[in-house]
């Protein structure tokens, strides 16, 4: 795939809530109207977007109930955070267990206002500065420092269904009743 189909898939990965017609994805995107016409369709048939017709126009926008889009977008975000070297430098200044991504970033239904949730499972409580990977993903960062042995079973549930980016996850067994 192309750099600049990449960059048009990701435009509706970093911005699920926003609707659009061909000429203003183009410059939101910075390539041509041309290319956009050409594009789009496949992703439309892939179920990542969405197509509105009105008269002439055309608009467009992620298609966030499709099942499809989700698991996508869950697969964009994980790599978006594998790539941003995120995970060394936490585990180089907070010496976690594990960390678990958690919330609607781990689940592929976040927006453009949503937070970056991750557990640091038993690690040292360390400012760490965050900002240039909040500004590269477009996220801020939300960090929950925990033991398992003190979370509520309903927590300990929300990191079960998580994923575990670094370490491991062991559930107590008083969490499992």
């Amino acid at each position: 795939m192309s750099e600049k189909y990449l960059k048009l898939e990701r435009f509706f990965y970093k911005n699920p809530d926003l609707k659009t017609h061909l000429r203003g994805l183009a410059e939101k995107i910075n390539t041509s109207p041309g290319f956009i016409s050409k594009k789009i369709d496949s992703l439309i048939k892939k179920g990542i977007v969405k197509e509105k017709r009105e008269g002439n126009m055309r608009t467009f926008s992620a298609n966030t109930r499709n099942d499809k889009y989700r698991r996508s977008k869950r697969a964009f975000n994980i790599q978006e955070i594998l790539t941003s070297d995120l995970i060394p430098q936490l585990e180089n200044n907070l010496y976690p267990d594990g960390l678990i991504l958690f919330g609607s970033y781990s689940k592929g239904t976040d927006t453009k206002n949503s937070d970056i949730d991750i557990a640091v499972l038993n690690g040292r409580k360390n400012t760490t500065d965050l900002s240039d990977y909040e500004e590269k993903m477009e996220r801020s960062i939300n960090l929950t420092y925990t033991t398992l042995e003190k979370a509520e079973p309903e927590f300990i549930e929300t990191l079960a269904n998580g994923l575990v980016l670094t370490g491991y996850l062991e559930v107590p067994q008083n969490a499992q009743n």
